[in-house]
């Protein structure tokens, strides 16, 4: 490392010191120290202060520290001799000031030497104010006199120091600390200490020894200046909080409050925390007011209205994406095939049982969006009974489209009868076409999405009658009771991965499967007429809502109209409640199916 021989230019004589070139104050100077001979330059010093010098030379701190103690002995010659000279020049103004005084008082004396007796003056004071005459023994006299008296008095005021600090009695520093020191001693310390820093300071000197106030720190921290350092076990609890409530009390700031403050602090206290759980008990209100009356208001559970009202759009879900929709000549699968349409750069594959209304479908979602080339949907016509076609027609989607992104399980039947009026042929139809087929089908799709990335998305069209039970549709019930059993338990599987499972669950839709739905004999109904009052959605709303949960991910949706949303969130919460009402107001209500 480099040294610098500095000349102090802030001195009044000269001196000189040896410094390193890190003290440089300017970093930039550091890295160039060559160029810095004859120039001045700031340097730290002791406590951070900054002081200028001249640099005289850059070498090893041995032979700078000779040169600097030579050029020392050579300023301190300069010094003496300038101060003799100094010296000099002062007694010789000095003699030449009492020559010319003496010169006038001659000059003085002659001329009062010529006045006449009688006209002399008198020169000296007036004896009124004049003070007598003394010579050198009186004086010393009287001073050594005025001395000895005030030194009597010290000692006698020592004495009675020494007195009362001997007899002096122990007080308690701070009520309740258990730290004492003599009432004397303390008094004294406080005269000693004009600040309150001087006085804490004191009293933790006379308190603790000098290695403890070493060796410790007040609250156990670890050093500022050095962070890697360990931190320092933490002093005497008791006696520093001891010190500190006791300068807080000479000072007016009491630690302890009074009775009228404490009492303040408990009403505020009390007043902040009733004022929180107001806040919490009005944030609570408002979201059950904001929950019903979203309940009363929207066609559709709460998570998917706010998907569908504050989300982005749907469309933007389904980009480049291959979706094949079963059941999609009519109803919900042929509106969900609309809604779909519109989106831009989706593959459809449209699925059902005739292939006449598959065009159709098809015709009719060209139309709407011209952008879409009739080649990106593509009409594929199957029974979901048949579980041998279903490992065939994943296999041509696959070789049209290269891939499957998201599998709509939307074919299904009804039935309208009473519960014992139901042949057993007819639930076991409802339950090949409804349960079995679309098991089967899901997993031959799921074995794709498993082979395939492990990712991809199957809906599936249960119904809100697979939530609460509905009258005279039983066994169209039990479907979709079953559907929820096997594919939540399918979600649950699929936890951790990128296959997400979604059930839909629409309530009355304007479609033909009243028209289509069994018997209890095993024909169809013919009639489309719900079996419970209420305005049905059309296909196109629903197939909406169906886009915004697929689109979204999300684990299940309810879509109706009133009053079937807010009768199966209270059916599912509140389902001893429901089966009062219900027992009242539902057989007014329900409908028997047409025979």
């Amino acid at each position: 490392m480099s040294f610098l021989l500095v000349e102090w230019s802030e001195d009044d004589f000269k001196t000189y010191s040896v410094v390193s070139i890190d003290q440089l104050e300017d970093g930039i100077l550091r890295a160039n120290p060559g160029k810095l001979v004859g120039t001045v330059v700031a340097i730290k010093w002791k406590r951070n202060s900054i002081h200028r010098g001249l640099v005289l030379q850059i070498g090893k701190h041995k032979n700078l520290s000779l040169e600097a103690d030579k050029l020392a002995v050579k300023a301190a010659d300069e010094a003496s001799i300038i101060k003799e000279k100094d010296k000099s020049k002062f007694d010789n103004s000095s003699g030449i000031k009492m020559q010319k005084s003496k010169n006038r008082a001659n000059e003085i004396t002659e001329i009062a030497s010529q006045i006449p007796s009688s006209q002399s003056v008198d020169m000296s004071l007036n004896a009124e104010f004049a003070d007598p005459p003394l010579d050198n023994e009186t004086v010393s006299k009287e001073k050594y006199d005025r001395l000895k008296g005030r030194h009597d008095r010290l000692k006698e005021k020592y004495r009675e120091l020494k007195k009362l600090v001997e007899n002096s009695h122990e007080v308690e520093l701070y009520e309740g600390s258990g730290v004492t020191l003599p009432a004397a001693e303390l008094a004294s310390i406080k005269i000693m200490s004009n600040k309150p820093t001087t006085l804490a300071r004191n009293l933790f000197r006379r308190l603790f020894s000098p290695e403890e106030l070493a060796s410790h720190s007040l609250n156990g921290k670890i050093c500022n200046a050095n962070q890697l350092a360990p931190p320092l076990p933490k002093i005497d609890t008791a006696k520093s909080d001891a010190v500190i409530k006791f300068v807080l009390k000479e000072e007016g700031f009491d630690n302890s409050p009074n009775a009228d403050i404490n009492e303040a602090n408990k009403s505020f206290l009390k007043n902040k925390k009733a004022f929180v759980m107001d806040i919490i008990l009005a944030a609570i209100i408002a979201f059950f007011v904001i929950w019903i009356g979203i309940i009363f208001y929207a066609d559709s559970d709460i998570l998917t209205f706010l998907y569908w009202k504050f989300g982005k759009d749907p469309a933007s879900k389904f980009h480049g994406k291959v979706v094949w929709i079963t059941g999609a000549s009519s109803g919900i699968g042929e509106g969900l095939a609309k809604e779909l349409a519109k989106c831009t750069n989706v593959k459809i594959v449209l699925s059902a049982r005739r292939k006449d209304e598959l065009e159709r479908v098809k015709k009719e979602c060209l139309d709407l969006n011209k952008s879409i080339k009739p080649d990106s949907i593509l009409v594929l016509p199957f029974d979901m009974t048949d579980y041998s076609s279903h490992k065939t027609c994943l296999e041509t989607i696959t070789k049209k489209f290269y891939k499957l992104d998201i599998l709509v399980s939307n074919a299904g039947m009804s039935q309208r009868a009473a519960w014992d009026e139901i042949e057993i042929d007819v639930d076991k139809k409802l339950f090949e076409l409804n349960v079995f087929s679309v098991i089967n089908l899901n997993r031959v799709v799921l074995k794709y999405f498993k082979a395939n990335g492990n990712q991809g998305q199957l809906a599936v069209m249960s119904s809100l009658g697979g939530k609460v039970g509905g009258p005279n549709a039983s066994s169209y019930a039990a479907t979709k009771f079953a559907l929820h059993g096997y594919f939540e338990s399918l979600r649950n599987e699929m936890r951790g991965t990128k296959i997400h499972v979604t059930l839909l669950c629409p309530g009355p839709v304007v479609s033909n499967i009243g028209v289509n739905a069994l018997t209890g004999a095993g024909e169809k109904s013919g009639s489309s007429q719900a079996l419970v009052p209420g305005k049905k959605m059309s296909a196109e709303r629903c197939g909406e809502l169906c886009l915004v949960s697929i689109g979204n991910k999300l684990e299940e949706s309810w879509i109706s109209n009133l009053p079937y949303i807010p009768i199966v969130y209270f059916a599912t919460h509140q389902p001893f409640l429901f089966s009062k009402v219900f027992g009242l107001v539902g057989r007014f209500a329900i409908k028997k199916p047409s025979k």
